[in-house]
């Protein structure tokens, strides 16, 4: 019969059960007894049996068989979509959270085997963004918010006719998309989404200054939202001035507001 009693440098394998994929064993280290739980692949590598072991091989399998599990967890991930370096470090950290340095040797190695590969992942990300119609500021600020390396992101030519391309198509998809409101408020949704598209303003100012205005749709619209105005403001002093300010922050332009005014005023005067 062994003894059950062992030194601070060995540990005492009580059982061991294969079950599945997983090797689950009971161990004695000095007067508690534990369990773990490893892949079968790192048991049929370091492979063990009953009785005592040395601690320091038994922590050496532990720590492969968390590495073991870190790499599989990641390369899981990756095999799914293209992530970052530092997308894979913050999920592994909240996986592990209790592992740091294995999480950094395991990256270190999938590094090293291109199979984490922050230049292909830019690579991949800009053909993406470039098809489908994202401005040059939009995609530095994506691989920068990513952890990608400022010597990576400067390899990435931006050409000015390019850009003008990109934002004409995106333009062309959006651009009937506020047809319902006035050209002000068009204009102004229009150049609120190409600036978070990550087009340069200037581009922006040269799409909408191609708009082309329907003046007798305009002015209904105008005339529409000037009859709600007069109803809202019936009842209040100074209700020229309200209604004005009202209609020119939606977006209507003032000589045309005044106008609808003054002819409000006549068609009073005339019914008095």
């Amino acid at each position: 019969m062994q003894s059950e009693k062992t030194g601070n440098d060995k540990i005492l394998i009580l059982k061991i059960k294969i079950r599945d994929n997983n090797v689950y064993f009971e161990y004695k280290d000095n007067d508690f007894i534990k369990k773990a739980k490893i892949n079968y692949s790192t048991y049929e590598s370091n492979h063990f049996n009953d009785g005592e072991i040395d601690r320091t091989y038994l922590n050496l399998i532990l720590s492969e068989d968390l590495k073991n599990n870190i790499k599989s967890y990641l390369i899981n991930l990756i095999v799914r979509k293209p992530f970052s370096k530092m997308e894979l470090e913050e999920k592994a950290k909240a996986k592990f959270p209790l592992n740091i340095e294995e999480i950094n040797e395991v990256i270190k190695v999938l590094e090293e085997k291109k199979i984490i590969d922050d230049l292909e992942y830019v690579y991949t990300y800009f053909e993406y963004f470039t098809s489908s119609f994202y401005g040059k500021y939009y995609i530095i600020n994506f691989f920068k918010d990513k952890g990608i390396k400022d010597e990576i992101i400067e390899k990435l030519e931006f050409n000015d006719e390019k850009e003008v391309e990109k934002a004409n198509k995106y333009f062309e998809l959006i651009k009937n998309k506020y047809v319902s409101n006035n050209v002000a408020k068009q204009k102004k949704k229009i150049s609120e989404l190409m600036l978070s598209r990550g087009f340069d303003l200037e581009i922006i100012n040269d799409l909408l200054s191609s708009l082309k205005i329907d003046q007798n749709k305009e002015f209904l619209r105008l005339e529409k939202e000037f009859q709600k105005a007069c109803e809202k403001y019936k009842k209040e002093i100074g209700k020229k001035d309200l209604i004005t300010s009202y209609l020119v922050n939606r977006g209507y332009n003032l000589s045309d507001v005044e106008t609808l005014i003054n002819k409000e005023n006549k068609d009073e005067r005339k019914n008095d």
